[in-house]
């Protein structure tokens, strides 16, 4: 028994370790990749840049975007990162991210974002929404090679006792 406790012990303090070399290099990592975001976002507002030039930069800014969310997995994975959650109003946030999207999808995916008029308040960490999201376009994206269109739509769903839920925790009142 004490000698399946001290194994068990020592394996959690090796995938400590794991985690904690996970995290510095996510780290280190990570600022390279602001770096290339930052100098691939300049070069592609100059003006008169050639076609073929902007394209190979916006496939540039797609792939740090998804080193980006792998890094942000890692440091889940090593319990490195923490959850900053805000209230903030999701129409204005939805616009940003949708304005961010149209500039790095090509013109044959039209992106249309519908709402109803409103405040719409969530508590969320908005970087996490940014990334689910993000990855929810990018597979949409994916997913229409020959183009398309991608329809993001917000609403407020009231839910009364008694009324079928869509998920087992949700709880009546305006979602």
């Amino acid at each position: 028994e004490q000698r399946k406790e001290d194994d068990y012990l020592k394996a959690q303090e090796r995938l400590a370790t794991v985690g904690q070399l996970a995290a510095g290099i996510a780290h280190d990592f990570n600022n390279i990749m602001a770096v290339i975001t930052l100098y691939t976002q300049l070069v592609s507002r100059t003006p008169d840049l050639p076609a073929k030039d902007a394209s190979r930069l916006a496939t540039v800014q797609q792939q740090a975007q998804r080193a980006a969310d792998l890094i942000r997995q890692i440091l889940d994975f090593s319990r490195q990162s923490v959850l900053d959650r805000e209230t903030f109003d999701f129409v204005p946030f939805l616009r940003d991210l949708v304005a961010s999207l149209q500039y790095s999808f090509p013109d044959r995916i039209e992106i249309d974002l519908s709402y109803d008029e409103g405040e719409y308040l969530v508590i969320a960490d908005p970087s996490r929404i940014e990334q689910a999201l993000t990855n929810l376009a990018y597979n949409s994206r994916e997913a229409m090679p020959e183009g398309g269109a991608l329809a993001i739509g917000l609403s407020v769903l009231t839910l009364l006792p008694g009324s079928s839920f869509p998920l087992p925790d949700m709880k009546p009142g305006s979602w």
